[in-house]
């Protein structure tokens, strides 16, 4: 082991390019599994370091080549100084986080550099942007994850790096437990190197070592905020979406559970403030309610040291999340929820098997209102069955709610990606979806729904609500400036 103050037996770097302004949460996960294992480990969240530079974050995003030669300047400054980094503290394995797909052009990057200029490094990758998904659905759900098969004719991400000897390893899924098993040499464990991995189990997750951030350069950030996760999976089926089906089965920790780490943590980094990773932090209902009653306990008797909190939520029933539950989650120190809608049709919105009135989303406005909750609504446009009546729909919300505009954002997404593994994916024989490119998700087509239609529809949806006044996030546009 290197015992030295610049020296380390693990580099962990995060892979740009994501939008996020919040400390990546990985490389304090692996910190601490890889201290657990008696590994001393550094980690450098590169896509902070990154986030600066547009023309670099949209090659790495959208392989956007323009102003090429500035492009390949910016390239090299930017490896320069991964490899100084590398440099600086010899690491015996690095180990790359892809994040998603919009992070595998500076993954690739950063692997050829360590490859060429460090060849005795051992070299893993893991991470979402890893693998191309396709679902095996006889596989049992209970403990594994699904099998992902490559989209036909390719072969996933890892597996192409793998091949052209880029790295030595990679870890499919949840990669907490088979981290642990590759650093004590373990290298066959099931999710190294293979397709199938190790579901986390609810025992599993309330038993982690809490992330380690101590290597975090907190001034890089706009605030000092803690990444934590209160579960994983989604109670939800929406027909657009592939995370469930790599996480088939809903898993939670305790609302007791969350709130010894948060306390823990708050102790440790002398920050209250925390973002939940969950794709829901609600899914639960029974111990969200214990979470944020004790939370709001804590809040209430210390009034000038609270707890404050983001997180995905996702819309229910009065019944299921009443006034009561609303008040709670405001006390206990909720400063941002992020809701995807998806649509403001409620007709295509059950199409999509998110089965929720829009007056259930008028309740939920109606709470956010009342208990001064900061609330961004995701939306999309292109669902295949979406019609023009369903954009006059929303475009009527949109109308009817101008009133209540300065209460909640809109974030829009564009245009819906054909999600490898998603149950529209899966099955879009039945929309007669043609997929051209298998690595282009956005440009398929149908015989009522194209790019130049859903393109169309999304322009009429996001410049309503620009000319109505409502503040937006809208990712990839130029011309409406981002709020």
């Amino acid at each position: 082991m290197q015992t030295t103050d610049t020296y380390y037996d693990i580099l962990v770097l995060t892979a740009p390019s994501t939008i996020t302004p919040l400390p990546m949460h990985a490389p304090a996960v692996l910190k601490a599994i890889a201290k657990k294992a008696g590994f001393s480990c550094y980690t450098v969240d590169l896509n902070q370091l990154t986030k600066t530079h547009t023309l670099l974050n949209n090659y790495f995003r959208f392989a956007n080549n323009a102003n090429s030669s500035e492009l390949q300047k910016s390239i090299d400054d930017w490896l320069s100084k991964v490899q100084k980094i590398i440099a600086t503290h010899q690491p015996k394995i690095l180990a790359v986080s892809v994040f998603s797909m919009q992070s595998r052009i500076a993954a690739r990057l950063i692997c050829q550099l360590a490859r060429h200029n460090f060849p005795t490094i051992k070299i893993i990758i893991g991470g979402n942007g890893i693998v191309n998904l396709d679902v095996d659905i006889d596989l049992p759900l209970e403990v594994l994850g699904p099998k992902p098969v490559r989209v036909p004719g390719q072969m996933s991400f890892a597996e192409t790096l793998l091949q052209q000897k880029l790295i030595d390893y990679y870890l499919q899924g949840d990669a907490e437990l088979a981290f642990f098993e590759f650093l004590k040499g373990n290298t066959n464990y099931i999710g190294i190197n293979q397709q199938n991995w190790q579901r986390l189990t609810k025992h599993d997750m309330a038993n982690l070592d809490y992330p380690d951030y101590s290597d975090y350069d907190w001034s890089l950030y706009e605030d000092r905020v803690i990444g934590i996760t209160g579960s994983n999976g989604c109670v939800r089926q929406c027909r657009f979406c592939d995370y469930i089906h790599t996480h088939k089965k809903y898993t939670w920790r305790t609302g007791e559970n969350i709130f010894n780490e948060m306390v823990h943590q708050k102790q440790k980094y002398q920050t209250g403030k925390f973002h939940f990773s969950d794709s829901l932090l609600n899914g639960n209902m029974a111990e969200y309610q214990r979470l944020v009653t004790l939370l709001a306990e804590y809040n209430l008797n210390n009034p000038h040291d609270t707890f404050q909190w983001t997180s995905f939520l996702i819309i229910k029933s009065p019944a299921q999340f009443d006034d009561e539950l609303w008040r709670l989650t405001a006390a206990s120190g909720c400063i941002g929820a992020w809701i995807g809608l998806e649509t403001l049709s409620e007709e295509l919105r059950f199409d999509m098997n998110k089965k929720f009135t829009n007056q259930e989303v008028d309740f939920c406005i109606e709470k956010i209102i009342k208990y001064n909750i900061p609330t961004s609504f995701l939306l999309f446009v292109g669902y295949p069955t979406e019609t023009q009546e369903h954009i006059d729909q929303s475009i009527k919300w949109l109308e009817d709610h101008q009133h209540l505009k300065q209460h909640f954002d809109l974030f829009f997404n564009e245009m819906m990606f054909l999600l490898p593994g998603s149950w529209i994916e899966q099955n879009r024989h039945l929309y007669q979806i043609e997929l051209p490119d298998p690595s282009d998700n956005v440009s398929w087509h149908s015989p009522i729904s194209n790019t130049e239609i859903r393109m169309e529809r999304y322009k009429q949806i996001r410049n309503t609500a620009r000319s109505l006044g409502y503040a937006m996030f809208v990712e990839t546009d130029d011309d409406i400036p981002d709020y």
